[in-house]
């Protein structure tokens, strides 16, 4: 890795949502995010599909997430791959974590816990999806 580099990392994620509560409420609720800032993007512009837009970010240890929800929120495609497929949250004991996540019903029958002995000298990890849509992953490096 460069020692001088004016590249410092990952800043935030960015969400589009149909129903911005909504995504709050399963972060915060669910998956231990807090919320350290919202505000409305252009509030007096004369709406045009996306602004007036709110703007939420949430934030869990150094994962911040932003939370965004245009004016037209019909724009906003659900459950459509992208080009971003996913995005992955470290957890302390993902097996405990499953199952917390699966009794509140976040978790269908149909998911599993994976386990990659090789990948990055080893991890569990399952996926659930957000309320927009956008595929998570919670994984714990073994």
């Amino acid at each position: 890795m460069k020692k001088d580099s004016e590249f410092k990392g990952l800043a935030h994620i960015s969400i589009f949502c149909r129903d911005l509560e909504k995504s709050i409420r399963f972060y915060t609720e669910n998956l231990d995010f807090e919320t350290t800032y919202r505000t409305v993007v252009n509030p007096d512009q004369e709406p045009d599909g996306f602004f007036p837009a709110q703007y939420v970010l949430i934030q869990r240890g150094t994962c911040l997430i932003e939370l965004l929800q245009p004016y037209d929120t019909g724009n906003v495609k659900v459950g459509i791959k992208g080009s971003v497929d996913h995005f992955a949250i470290e957890v302390k004991d993902v097996e405990r974590v499953f199952t917390r996540l699966k009794a509140r019903g976040l978790i269908n029958e149909a998911d599993k816990m994976a386990f990659f002995p090789d990948l990055f000298n080893g991890m569990k990890s399952f996926l659930l999806r957000g309320p927009s849509g956008e595929l998570v992953e919670l994984l714990e490096y073994l």
